[in-house]
């Protein structure tokens, strides 16, 4: 009887072995396990080199709206817009997973809930030390009350300065809240109006924002000044739209080779005013782009074909929710897309990626090169190879070791035949 059950035991010893030597083959395949089991793969990258890389940009999963980070080799981050009120938690949840406990560029590109909802979630949860917000004038409304430091421009008709005012509460909160948040050394943020010409930058670690719109009024004061005791910034008053999409800024970054632009929610008026305000040398540097998120979700106002043959974009992003009441992306925007790639001698496959299909998707810095990272690892918990490798192992091992016996068989059928 010893005999026999020693035999069992070496059996099932064995049995473990190989499951180990099984697992651990699946090691090679990783890349592949864990998109089909947390979403569809679309790349080589993995979420453990993205969320450590010195250099990332994050296409943040919002929904229907717009959440982007930019991770900087200094140490320092950019967040451009907080995508709506209803994904405000994710936005906040994804930075603080990342370890951020402070913001050193936030950009409000504009006004609309899908964009600055999540703002005041994101103030409140972290230190700013400057924010980046649209030449639109926050108006008091019944329920909130707010002073809007811009609000002069409405009352100065000397200037002859026309502005878009905004009386949403999401806009109010995120207004009232920049003006009183203060930097993780408890000193005030400073404010700044975006416009044509702003530039942030450190070139000891090679990276490089531009804005290239909105446009200034020509002639017009500059904010700030003597109209106001606020030091708002060196911007000027933007061409004036009936769009508030218009006010979006066109913002080209560059790191070392690579290059990404964002634009907001800038429609036809915003990009035609932009694209014939280009320089020859201007068209020169945009020309080549490697990653371009096509403004306004995808929508066929946005995108368009004259921008598009300047940007010569290698890779497109569209930030837009599941089966959107809009139709975004619209088909025109994929045609405009699917043409400009067959222009550079692409196909559309891996060149297209969208938040509602992929999740969100992170571009980083990868030895030389520009790595993609386009896995649906928007759930609570993310699960990585290691952890599912792991359990695998634990959960086969207790198997051959608890029912892996010719008895417990023969139990089994016995109970089985009653």
């Amino acid at each position: 009887m010893a005999k026999k059950n020693g035999k069992r035991i070496k059996i099932k010893i064995i049995a473990i072995l190989l499951i180990a030597v099984f697992i651990g083959a699946t090691y090679f395949a990783r890349v592949q396990i864990e998109g089909l089991i947390n979403g569809k793969s679309l790349a080589s990258g993995t979420v453990e080199e993205a969320n450590t890389a010195n250099f990332a940009v994050h296409y943040i999963n919002v929904g229907q709206g717009d959440s982007c980070l930019i991770t900087l080799p200094d140490g320092k981050n950019m967040l451009i817009d907080a995508g709506p009120g209803d994904a405000e938690d994710k936005v906040v949840n994804y930075l603080k997973n990342l370890n951020i406990t402070a913001i050193d560029y936030l950009v409000l590109t504009h006004s609309d809930e899908d964009h600055s909802g999540g703002m005041d979630k994101v103030l409140e949860n972290f230190a700013v030390a400057n924010i980046y917000r649209p030449f639109q004038i926050a108006l008091s409304t019944k329920s909130f009350q707010v002073e809007d430091p811009l609000q002069y421009y409405l009352e100065d008709d000397e200037d002859g300065v026309e502005v878009n005012s905004v009386s949403t509460a999401c806009y109010n909160a995120f207004i009232k809240l920049a003006y009183s948040e203060k930097d993780k050394d408890g000193n005030d943020a400073n404010v700044c109006v975006f416009y044509d010409g702003l530039v942030i930058e450190n070139a000891s670690s090679g990276y490089k924002f531009e804005f290239f719109a909105p446009l200034k009024i020509a002639g017009a004061p500059a904010i700030g000044g003597t109209s106001t005791t606020e030091d708002l910034g060196a911007g000027f008053p933007t061409v004036p739209y009936d769009n508030k999409n218009d006010y979006s800024p066109f913002i080209y970054l560059t790191y070392q080779d690579s290059s990404f632009v964002f634009t907001g929610d800038m429609e036809k008026n915003g990009e035609a005013d932009f694209v014939a305000s280009l320089t020859a040398e201007e068209k020169t540097k945009l020309s080549g782009t490697d990653v371009y998120k096509c403004g306004h979700h995808g929508s066929r106002t946005s995108s368009s074909e004259d921008l598009l043959d300047i940007l010569r974009a290698d890779y497109y992003i569209i930030s837009c929710g599941k089966d959107n009441s809009y139709g975004h992306p619209h088909a025109e925007l994929m045609t405009k897309v699917n043409n400009a790639l067959q222009a550079k001698g692409f196909t559309n496959e891996g060149r297209i990626y969208r938040t509602d299909e992929n999740g969100d998707i992170i571009f980083y810095a990868k030895e030389s090169e520009i790595a993609i990272c386009a896995y649906n690892f928007t759930q609570t918990h993310y699960f990585t190879w290691f952890e599912l490798a792991g359990g695998a192992f634990i959960v086969l091992s207790l198997a051959v070791i608890c029912i892996g016996s010719p008895s417990s068989y023969k139990k089994v059928k016995k109970y089985a035949k009653k």
